[in-house]
């Protein structure tokens, strides 16, 4: 509560925080609303005469909009209150008036000098960013003023439970009520294995249940956490690794007898929790990524997702930058199915990483046997402490999904006359997916195979020196086309209609670290997807500015000149 000021209470803050960005939104789209009126008057001169009329005919919309609201509430004849206005007429003229403040707002572009929205969209940041931060206190705050001093001994019991060994902590916390435990700790993370292991089973205690990584989770082992729900939300992706069952069929199908149900529509053998749900539940894509740089996920993007996921990651600095390194080596492997010539290339992998200041690294590979022997390797080599400070970690693809590293090595192990089904293996589609989609920044894959194969074969190809992955949209609107010529002119690199995730930027201006993207119309589908474009370019770290028609209609070389200069 300090980071408030002394006296200021976190809930009060929170909710005026809220309340600004609620404002200051509205603020945003009825500017965007009023450019579009502001391009018509400049665009016919016919259309700022009529406007202008309206306005004089309207008189003092402040004035206008108290009569709408005192109609509204009704007049009153002593005591009595006469019926107010209908609603539905109500709801019209306050339409009227909002189109007479566009209208108003048009206008008052040409004595103020046009729109801007730079300062107006970095605001809202601010306080979105703000605002979180807040909400973590109130929450903090909310929960601590809710304790009393049962709940309160219930978390020294707790405290006193986790510090035991696994069988006490067990017995401790089944044995405190399951009502008190959940208002004294209202959030609890972990694994199902975790939770089931120390939580009381009672129906319901969680007002949500979330569980990540679904299409891993067998739907017998999800019971009792969806048991213990009121809610539940599960997310998972079909284009991933799913669950490993090691139930027969003849085992499902006794105990789908012995309990009246039909084995077909409930398999656990056969379907993930994911794959249950999306049979009875209604389902959200999240078709938007933000981890990778757009060389590393593309090739997903394009070869498992066919197109359907749009890359938010993608910058002029980054766009066309190779970021796969292919080593082929002579390895094979050995009775015991390692291939120390590739364990040995990626220690070497990671010296080179580690000289050059790289931390946050993994090593993956398809097999078993090359992890562990990866993980000996890398033991042997550093440290506790080394492995933690660098961020080093080894695994399967199975153990690996869910997690990320800066830069990943993958070994794929196989040697060059192996045949093809340790291929088959590799290339199956949810894991050769999760091996490539790990990393953020840097991807090297060790190989005894330079033409593998399958998936493993696109992939090679795919890393190899690229051009710009994504093409420019066209765009033919006229001022856009302007604003594009006049930087052209002034000396400036521009890209027209440049993608960004599921947006599109109209001009783009410079090049690599320094390009900006310029905003120079109202986006097409509306205030809603103009303020959310432009929220996603700050959030990824966007350098932006305004072109907006109403302020440079006349002025545009002065305004590519200032953008030169800015970029030089």
């Amino acid at each position: 509560a300090n980071s408030f000021g002394a006296k200021a209470d976190p809930a009060d803050v929170s909710t005026y925080s809220i309340a600004e960005h609620a404002q200051l939104v509205a603020d945003i789209e009825r500017l965007l609303r009023a450019e579009g009126a502001a391009i018509k008057r400049l665009v016919d001169p016919s259309e700022a005469l009529a406007a202008d009329e309206l306005l004089d005919a309207a008189g003092d919309l402040d004035e206008l909009e108290q009569q709408i609201e005192e109609d509204a509430r009704g007049p009153r004849l002593g005591w009595i209150q006469l019926r107010p206005t209908k609603r539905s007429e109500r709801d019209r003229q306050r339409k009227r008036l909002d189109e007479l403040r566009v209208l108003e707002a048009a206008r008052d572009f040409s004595r103020s000098g046009g729109m801007e929205l730079d300062n107006r969209l970095n605001s809202l940041m601010e306080i979105e960013e703000r605002t979180a931060k807040q909400r973590g206190h109130v929450l903090t705050a909310s929960w601590l003023a809710r304790l009393k001093r049962r709940e309160r001994s219930v978390l020294f019991d707790i405290a006193a439970a986790m510090s035991t060994d696994r069988e006490t902590r067990q017995q401790a916390l089944r044995e405190l009520p399951a009502d008190r435990l959940v208002r004294a700790a209202p959030l609890w993370v972990g694994s199902i294995e975790d939770i089931d292991g120390v939580l009381p089973l009672v129906a319901g205690m969680f007002d949500l249940v979330i569980l990540d990584e679904a299409s891993q989770i067998d739907q017998m082992q999800a019971a009792n956490a969806l048991a213990r729900a009121k809610r539940a939300v599960i997310c998972g992706d079909p284009h991933q690794l799913g669950h490993q069952s090691f139930l027969s069929n003849a085992e499902i199908a006794a105990a789908a007898a012995k309990n009246d149900i039909d084995s077909d529509g409930v398999n656990p053998g056969r379907d993930s929790l994911l794959d249950a749900v999306t049979a009875i539940a209604s389902t959200e894509v999240l078709d938007e990524h933000f981890r990778s740089v757009p060389h590393l996920i593309e090739f997903s993007a394009r070869r498992i997702y066919e197109g359907s996921l749009h890359v938010v990651t993608r910058h002029p600095s980054n766009e066309a930058a190779d970021h796969i390194d292919v080593r082929v080596v002579d390895g094979v492997r050995g009775s015991d199915k390692v291939n120390v010539v590739e364990v040995a290339e990626c220690m070497a992998v990671a010296d080179e990483l580690i000289a050059a200041g790289w931390d946050s690294i993994g090593f993956i590979s398809p097999f078993r046997a090359q992890a562990d022997a990866l993980e000996e390797a890398i033991l042997n080599k550093y440290s506790l402490e080394e492995i933690d400070e660098l961020g080093l970690r080894v695994g399967t693809v199975h153990s690996f999904q869910g997690d990320e590293r800066r830069v990943i090595i993958a070994s794929w192990a196989i040697g060059q006359n192996e045949g093809d089904k340790p291929w088959r293996f590799v290339n199956q589609t949810d894991l050769f997916n999760v091996m490539v989609t790990r990393a953020r920044e840097q991807m090297v894959v060790v190989t005894s195979n330079a033409k593998p194969p399958g998936l493993a074969g696109e992939y090679v190809r795919w890393a190899e020196p690229l051009t710009d992955l994504v093409d420019d949209v066209e765009l033919s609107n006229p001022w856009i086309q302007r604003v594009a010529g006049a930087l052209r002119d002034a000396g400036v690199p521009v890209r027209v209609g440049y993608r960004v995730g599921r947006y599109v930027v109209d001009v783009v201006a410079g090049e690599g670290e320094q390009a900006i993207a310029v905003e120079c119309v109202p986006h097409v589908d509306g205030p809603t997807a103009h303020i959310d474009r432009a929220m996603q370019l700050r959030r990824m770290g966007w350098k932006t500015a305004d072109a907006y028609q109403s302020k440079w209609h006349d002025r545009l070389p002065e305004f590519a000149i200032g953008l030169a200069q800015l970029l030089t």
